[in-house]
């Protein structure tokens, strides 16, 4: 982790030529170990996780409903881990296979990474694409303040401030495309129904 990937990649490609598929998806700790990895190396890291399926054994399974409640809680734990490391999360699912985007989204969401679903055959073209994806900023911080008339609408109460007027929101990750959106509305003493 002291050197850049580009240093160290034809090994990594070796050792992941060498992998054998066993049957099962243990992707709660790959994922814990890979962030754990990543927060070692710069700021703005990318942990991306490729899939074929379910993650179905070990810490973080997602397959029986007794094991959600426990799961998820696992998961928000690794999600707060890559954001206080800086440590952007992305998603390569295959198409067709269930994972249970909805759990690994919120992983994606809040470090600002991607979900891209593919067709087997394209993996190695959308998976350069992510990593094209480069952060250029990061632990980015957001403060937008309004004129009194206008207040900010569809935005978390905790975000909020001085009537509604000032919102100041933590980002994260940025890269060039990132973008954020907010929506506002004017107050007026009339209201009409």
């Amino acid at each position: 982790m002291k050197e850049p990937l580009k240093n160290s990649s034809n090994t990594l490609i070796e050792q992941f030529n060498r992998l054998e598929e066993g049957g099962k998806t243990s992707l709660g700790p790959a994922l814990l170990a890979s962030v754990a990895m990543a927060s070692k190396g710069k700021k703005g890291s990318m942990v991306v996780i490729c899939t074929d399926g379910l993650a179905n054994v070990g810490l973080g399974s997602l397959d029986l409903e007794y094991e959600l409640e426990d799961s998820n809680k696992f998961y928000e734990n690794v999600t707060k881990l890559a954001v206080e490391n800086n440590i952007v999360i992305s998603v390569i699912t295959i198409k067709g296979e269930g994972c249970k985007i909805e759990t690994l989204g919120k992983l994606v969401e809040n470090t600002n990474g991607n979900i891209t679903r593919v067709n087997p055959d394209e993996i190695s073209k959308d998976f350069s694409g992510i990593l094209k994806d480069e952060i250029v900023a990061t632990n980015v911080s957001l403060e937008i303040r309004l004129h009194k008339g206008l207040k900010f609408c569809n935005e978390d109460g905790e975000n909020l401030s001085e009537d509604g007027s000032l919102l100041k929101s933590k980002v994260g990750n940025a890269t060039v495309k990132t973008e954020v959106f907010f929506f506002i509305i004017k107050i007026t003493k009339k209201q009409f129904f």
